[in-house]
């Protein structure tokens, strides 16, 4: 599960989210295209966040909805013979 709290940005100073769907594709795309054994890279998965400036990210964790394991600003190891996947419904972007 990924879950990220979004912010007004002090540059506009206006709340834009038109694009928060888009951008839960991207991140669900980017996950669901690893091979077994490649972890999470936090960098790739919040990119789509970090280019849209109608928000700022002010926090932003992976979770392990199996084993509960929670991670923030960080990559998400997976093990030699696991793969990760998400779907949409495991996607929360909001305020």
């Amino acid at each position: 599960q990924i879950t990220a709290t979004l912010g007004t940005p002090e540059q506009t100073g206006r709340l834009d989210m038109l694009g928060i769907d888009e951008i839960r594709e991207k991140m669900a795309q980017y996950i669901n295209s690893l091979d077994i054994g490649n972890d999470v890279s936090y960098s790739r998965l919040i990119a789509p966040l970090a280019a849209d400036k109608g928000f700022d990210v002010l926090t932003f964790t992976i979770k392990n909805k199996y084993t509960g394991t929670t991670l923030s600003n960080s990559n998400f190891p997976i093990g030699r013979r696991e793969y990760a996947s998400i779907t949409l419904a495991d996607i929360s972007l909001g305020v």
